[in-house]
């Protein structure tokens, strides 16, 4: 590195910073004094090895200045290191067309600096270049530049936009922090990283593209651009420094490449217009205050790799509505989701051994906790201040509960909530917790009381298909069941074709989000061998869906409309000479209902007065082609769900017509109970809300595979579990869905039902 030192650019240089500083004695002590420096006109230059000169300095205070391309008759090539810093007259400059190289800090402060022409042949810009020429307005990068050092543009505040050229691989620390003007940047494909703070504080910052090829994000690259609001990271990112993203305040949309294993420390704290994101199972690590005050983050997945929730990782997420824990999460650490105020749902799994301090403390609207079975230890204040909170289930391997843990509030001092009510063993750390605080609690048997729930529908369509898996002996599947989740129709169809195959169903949605999730799904749980069957046409389940699947074999059944769908579905599922499930295709209840025997179900049009020309083929030819006539048909629902005229027309291809109904919904699915489950000592009862169907969806074929009927209830309407629990001695009850729909007190009350038969 060439060393200049030009008495009066130092001089001013000091006199600038430092004005009061004494200039004389040691002041001056290790700066090396260039004695072959030369002198032509304003500028000072030094030969250089291989025959061209470097320009050392400038003596002038003219605001225009072109440097000549030849000192001393030698080509200049370089701009030395400190070449033209804190000049404080220089407005704009051309150098000449021979220079490769600008050396450190080379026009670093200068101040008024508006306008630069950097030559083609130009292939390095060294660190701090023009760092705090704040007056520069643009900056065009020369084609062949191949370094970029750091900080070379760091406070550059007049800077808009920044193209960078084809061979720079990196973005060095700091190039561009600071730079508050700069609203777009153009990144080469050659990028592989950047670097940290590379981009901090570039407040007017809309938008960031990687290209393909980038690895690496640095520390705080992106720390403070408050402007910005989209991020696209290519798949081949692995790595996101921490604060990367921190204080991105307009921040909307941003993907996770999967090659991404941590969420570091701090990465999206302060973004607060980030609504959704989703963590793909790659993810092991999420860190400390990662989503910090992410105020409007709605949901949040946590996948199964991620053993360690740290600290305040959701901390002040006051949108966040429902957190969905994997299995494999072993600790929920300090004020995780401390004042989620409207976290409504959190289903602990059972592989977490911990719940730290104030983890869930001031999650005002928590209404529905399931706490899992391998939970050993729940600290102080873990669910302080939770007011919604009238009930929880602590398990027996709890062996210690924290001060003011559960069923406290803050009002004007630490009050225990009136209402609140502790379901635990006698003689656990609960029992122990619940007296020494005068809590209401009551003893129940953890094994009679299970739940089914995810944050949505999706996501409990696939822990329901977990439980049918553990009921196969973990067996991965060799058939899997696809259909929509914002209709009912295709599902409740598809329920016998799963029960017949042994499958899940699944259900999705357009949102490319839950496609993917769908699609991770499958491909972690079905076997190398395993048929697809998307029920429903495009509009029901999007072709993206099957494109996700496209390395697999996958088959669409589909009709003009549900009814034919329908009729589809039931010929895959090779219906024949057997009894059939007739059910209204406009209202879900009695299909739901009716999903857990096993049976085809046949749906029909309410309101029509009889079967339609297709269905009626469908079951004369079933008819003609059996061994056996068709035997019993069983009508699900009153005359409202399935006509009397309807009725007739079975009547004339069966030889048993028979209606199985009820007074209502609940009533209803207590008589399907009672016809086909009353004398086959079921284990145990589902139960699901009965009021709305997307928590028991897909749960017919678990259920069928259990033996077991599945009841719709609401708080209000559990007197038909109840009748069955107690004409059945079952005590046993899987609840499809969380305590805001169905509460542990009903569950409580079926179960001793059972119990008391």
């Amino acid at each position: 590195m060439i060393k200049k030192k030009v008495l009066s650019i130092i001089l001013a240089a000091c006199l600038t910073i430092a004005p009061a500083a004494d200039l004389t004695g040691d002041f001056l002590q290790g700066f090396e004094v260039i004695s072959h420096a030369e002198v032509s006109g304003q500028f000072e230059y030094t030969l250089l090895p291989d025959g061209t000169a470097a320009v050392t300095g400038y003596t002038g205070n003219e605001s225009s200045v072109v440097i000549p391309s030849k000192l001393g008759g030698k080509t200049v090539s370089q701009i030395a290191d400190n070449a033209f810093g804190y000049n404080q007259a220089l407005e704009r400059i051309a150098i000449p067309s021979a220079v490769k190289s600008i050396g450190e800090s080379a026009f670093s402060h200068c101040c008024k600096l508006t306008q630069v022409d950097l030559p083609n042949e130009l292939t390095a810009i060294g660190a701090s270049a023009f760092e705090s020429c704040i007056s520069l307005t643009a900056a065009p990068l020369p084609s062949g530049l191949k370094t970029l050092g750091q900080s070379a543009f760091k406070n550059c505040v007049s800077i808009r936009q920044a193209v960078i050229p084809k061979d720079i691989k990196q973005i060095g620390e700091r190039t561009f922090e600071s730079c508050t003007s700069l609203a777009a940047v153009t990144l080469p494909g050659s990028l592989q990283s950047i670097a940290p703070y590379a981009f901090s504080l570039c407040s007017s910052l809309t938008e960031i593209t990687l290209p393909n090829g980038a690895v690496s994000i640095g520390d705080h690259a992106f720390n403070k651009c408050s402007a910005l609001v989209k991020a696209v990271l290519p798949d081949t990112v692995s790595s996101i420094g921490g604060s990367a993203f921190m204080y991105c305040e307009s921040l909307t949309e941003v993907n996770i490449p999967r090659k991404v294993t941590a969420i570091n420390n701090y990465l999206f704290t302060g973004c607060t217009s980030l609504e959704a994101i989703t963590l793909h199972q790659a993810i092991t690590t999420i860190g400390y205050g990662a989503f910090l005050n992410c105020t409007k983050l709605d949901n949040i997945e946590i996948p199964s790799n991620v053993s360690v929730i740290s600290g305040r990782a959701f901390e002040n997420c006051f949108s966040l509505r429902a957190a969905y824990i994997r299995e494999g999460v072993r600790s929920i650490s300090e004020r995780a989701f401390e004042n989620c105020s409207e976290l409504a749902f959190v289903s602990i799994p059972d592989s977490v051994t911990r719940i730290s301090r104030w983890a869930f403390s001031g999650c005002r609207d928590l209404v529905s906790l399931d706490i899992g079975s391998g939970t050993q230890l729940i600290e102080s204040y873990a669910f302080y201040n939770c007011p919604s909170l009238k009930s929880v289930f602590i398990p027996q391997n709890v062996a210690s509960v924290g001060t003011q843990a559960f069923g406290y509030c803050y009002d004007h001092g630490n009050t225990v909530m009136k209402g609140f009510k502790i379901y635990c063993d006698e003689d656990s750390a609960a029992h122990k917790y619940a007296g020494e605080n005068s809590i209401d609690h009551e003893f129940v048997d953890p094994d009679d009381m299970v739940r089914i729930f995810g944050a949505a529908r999706f996501e409990t369509s696939m822990l329901i298909a977990d439980r049918l898996r553990a009921e196969n002996d973990g067996q991965l599947f060799k058939n899997i069941i696809i259909a929509s989740g914002t209709s009912f129709a295709d599902a409740l169809s598809a329920s016998y074709l799963a029960a017949v195959k042994n499958a899940p169903i699944l259900i999705t949605s357009g949102d490319e989000k839950v496609m993917d999730s769908v699609a991770e799904y499958i491909k972690s749980n079905a076997d190398n061998d395993c048929q697809i069957y998307i029920i429903g046409g495009a509009a029901a389940v999007s072709g993206k869906m099957a494109d996700r699947l496209s390395d697999m074999s996958v088959l669409r059944i589909s009709g003009e409309n549900r009814y034919t769908t329908n009729l589809e579905v039931l010929k895959a599922a090779g219906v024949s000479g057997e009894d059939i499930l007739v059910a209204s295709g406009a209202e879900f209840a009695d299909a739901l209902s009716a999903s857990a025997v096993g049976k085809p179900i046949l749906l029909v049009d309410s309101k029509a007065e009889r079967l339609t020309s297709e269905q009626e083929e469908f079951l004369s030819g079933l008819a003609k082609n059996s061994d056996t006539a068709l035997t019993n048909a069983y009508i699900i629902g009153g005359t409202a769900a399935v006509s009397e005229g309807t009725e007739n027309h079975l009547s004339e291809l069966f030889k048993s017509t028979s209606r199985v109904c009820g007074s209502n919904r609940f009533d209803t699915s207590l008589q399907v109970a009672k016809t086909f489950f009353g004398n086959a000592s079921p284990d145990s009862i589902v139960v699901t809300y009965g009021l709305n169907y997307p928590d028991g969806l897909c749960a017919g074929p678990l259920a069928a595979k259990l033996g077991c009927p599945m009841l719709l209830v609401t708080d209000n309407n559990i007197a038909n579990a109840v009748t069955f629990a107690q004409s059945s001695g079952v005590s046993k009850v899987l609840a499809l869905g969380g305590p805001a729909l169905i509460s542990d007190s009903s569950l409580k009350r079926i179960s001793n039902a059972g119990k008391t038969a």
